[in-house]
């Protein structure tokens, strides 16, 4: 779990941000990977905040793509691999730098 408690007028890092991008990520990863259906999240989502089944789908279904759509592939540390594009441009092509 990533927690950024940002004091006023102090900056966070790149680096902090990218984490807490994986962090989120990965959060709804270990959801999806529980029995509880995905109706009964948006549901109950939904009970509490008035806001769209459509739109709270659409927030959960690109959660679990937050890495891939805004952060770079980590170089390799040890140099190997070769020239692999990766998995870039997930939201309907956007992905460049």
């Amino acid at each position: 779990m990533v927690t950024i408690i940002e004091k006023e007028g102090e900056e966070v890092g790149a680096e902090i941000i990218a984490q807490s991008i994986v962090a989120i990520a990965d959060a709804m990863k270990k959801i999806n990977a529980t029995r509880l259906k995905q109706e009964t999240i948006v549901t109950l989502i939904h009970a509490h905040s008035k806001v769209a089944k459509r739109d709270i789908t659409l927030v959960l279904n690109n959660l679990t793509e937050l890495e891939t759509i805004w952060l770079k592939k980590k170089p390799e540390v040890n140099g190997g691999g070769g020239g692999s594009a990766g998995k870039r441009g997930g939201a309907g092509g956007k992905g460049g730098a």
